[in-house]
């Protein structure tokens, strides 16, 4: 997951994403570019944790195709998962 700042981002991010509405694909983009820009990291360096935490997976087709097609539910239930491991010292 990488450096320790990609936590607070991740839960930054799940807000965000919480409140976003309608759930598409520039929205999604641009809230995870505007938490990465505030939590002093590069888009990248948050979008592959994220892919991580929803697909399994370190490559996976377009980011935020695949978040807009799993649906704003599913995507978060598996951020908070993640989150929940690497917690719990399982990451």
């Amino acid at each position: 997951l990488g450096p320790e700042a990609i936590v607070p981002a991740l839960r930054a991010l799940a807000l965000r994403w919480a409140a976003v509405t309608p759930w598409e694909e520039g929205a999604l983009e641009h809230e995870l570019r505007r938490v990465a820009e505030e939590c002093g990291l590069a888009g990248g360096k948050l979008i592959h944790p994220v892919r991580l935490a929803v697909t399994g997976r370190s490559a996976s087709p377009g980011l935020f195709e695949v978040v807009a097609l799993l649906g704003q539910d599913r995507t978060l239930a598996r951020i908070a998962r993640l989150l929940d491991r690497r917690s719990a010292g399982l990451l």
